[in-house]
């Protein structure tokens, strides 16, 4: 894995503006009075580079956005990372796709917490060896991804909730003392029941990029 930005460009943060966004990192960008208002940096910055800048961008962008307004302006997709999961050869959270998941930044020395029912499939985002007895990913990408997206410091993610719907957008997040709000039951089950009525699906134009 490329670190974060090689990360992110795996799922994150493709939106339908990107490639005019690529082209004009690439070409430049013209003012309305015809001068060059950007140069372009094709000769300088090769593709994976100028998507590596757009989505270091764009994952800022997404983070600032939670932390001043309380939730994303645009739901972001989930990245794909592989999961350890008991019982299973290889899984990713891509296969997850069409369930709720529940995304749990490990706080070592505390118990993990266990969503009520079956309304949330729960994984474990780690800095250590991943417990054998649930999903879990110790990828450090992973969780500087999620960090970043979250507009969290990666040294404070841990102990944070994140709530994925089951079309792989990040639609809730829990950090610090509010993410023991969801230890409630009711309030977690409330908490899946909204984003399941209000689902997001591919929005216009919408698409990946691929190296």
């Amino acid at each position: 894995m490329r670190g974060i930005t090689g990360f992110l460009r795996a799922a994150v943060l493709c939106e339908a503006f990107h490639a005019p966004l690529s082209g004009h990192c690439a070409h430049g960008m013209e003012a309305p009075d015809g001068t060059q208002a950007m140069p372009g940096f094709a000769g300088v910055l090769s593709d994976e580079q100028r998507w590596a800048l757009i989505d270091a961008v764009r994952a800022r962008n997404a983070g600032l956005a939670l932390q001043s307004a309380g939730t994303w302006l645009q739901p972001t997709m989930l990245p794909g990372f592989s999961l350890t999961c008991p019982g299973r050869a290889s899984t990713t959270t891509d296969d997850l796709r069409g369930r709720v998941l529940l995304l749990v930044a490990e706080q070592p020395g505390t118990p993990l917490p266990k969503p009520a029912g079956a309304s949330a499939f729960p994984i474990v985002l780690t800095r250590e060896e991943p417990d054998r007895s649930a999903c879990a990913s110790a990828d450090p990408a992973a969780w500087d991804a999620l960090a970043a997206v979250t507009g969290q410091s990666p040294d404070k993610l841990a102990g944070s909730r994140m709530l994925v719907d089951a079309n792989g957008r990040t639609r809730a997040f829990k950090a610090g003392p509010d993410a023991a709000a969801w230890d409630d039951p009711s309030a977690f089950a409330a908490a899946v029941k909204a984003i399941a009525a209000a689902p997001i699906t591919a929005m216009g134009g919408e698409g990946q990029h691929h190296h």
